[in-house]
């Protein structure tokens, strides 16, 4: 499918090796060996699960650009346990995020959203899908935040993940529930938790920063103030001996 973006949206082909290794030699810090994009070209994931992949040509040069692999994994048979609420009717399957890459002239062009609302809606056309799911390296912040900014939440922390150059990395689990489904109740009041704290944090830095630039600009006459209205600024769940976690809708 062509956009008025000058890029094609097609999925991945089996001429396509060597575009799709070189991207992912480009983008990625772990080693994937040539099977692995043999099989992708052929549409067959890891373990043969059937390859989700929709695969951004630039419509001027021919040449790939961009791409999203992911697979369909019975929740009976992922690794990562307890990604779901208790359920009448629990989901069947997760599509698992196994890589999403973008040449370097592409990045922060909104290419990549692009490719992720393609490959979210597929999970959201199942019917027997509860989630689109994804590992990602704990050091890797530019990833972390266009995940949640395309309203994915953190879920957990996975020690010694990957293994790069024989050296372990934590990684981190980040889920975007669909179909009505929904984390355990654990997973909720922790995720929420630490929302409010983000938020309160987020408000905390932007006072004192606020407050501290004041002082600086009122340094000249000695006098150290407040800004103008911060004793009415605070939010309704701060107190000034404390912030107090309320929870979140």
């Amino acid at each position: 499918m062509s956009t008025g973006d000058g890029i094609t949206y097609r999925e991945i082909e089996e001429g396509d090796f060597a575009s799709i290794k070189a991207l992912h030699v480009e983008c990625f810090p772990v080693q994937y060996e040539d099977a692995f994009f043999r099989n992708a070209c052929r549409g067959v994931g890891v373990r043969d699960a059937p390859l989700v992949s929709v695969v951004a040509v630039d419509c001027e040069s021919s040449s790939v650009v961009g791409c999203i692999l992911a697979q369909f994994n019975p929740v009976a048979r992922i690794d990562d346990k307890h990604l779901f609420a208790d359920s009448a009717e629990p989901p069947v399957d997760a599509l698992y995020i196994l890589t999403l890459g973008l040449t370097r002239a592409y990045r922060r062009s909104g290419l990549g959203t692009h490719l992720l609302q393609r490959c979210t809606d597929r999970a959201r056309a199942n019917a027997r899908c509860g989630a689109v799911y994804l590992h990602v390296i704990h050091y890797n912040e530019s990833a972390i935040r266009f995940y949640e900014k395309n309203d994915f939440v953190y879920l957990r922390t996975l020690d010694e993940f990957y293994t790069i150059d024989q050296t372990y990395y934590t990684a981190y689990l980040y889920i975007l529930y669909v179909n009505g489904h929904r984390a355990p109740l654990l997973s909720r009041v922790l995720l929420n938790a630490r929302a409010t704290a983000k938020q309160s944090l987020t408000f905390l830095y932007t006072w004192v920063a606020t407050a501290l630039m004041r002082i600086a600009s009122d340094g000249a006459s000695g006098a150290a103030k407040l800004p103008r209205g911060a004793q009415d600024s605070f939010p309704p769940n701060y107190r000034k001996e404390g912030v107090v976690a309320t929870p979140m809708g």
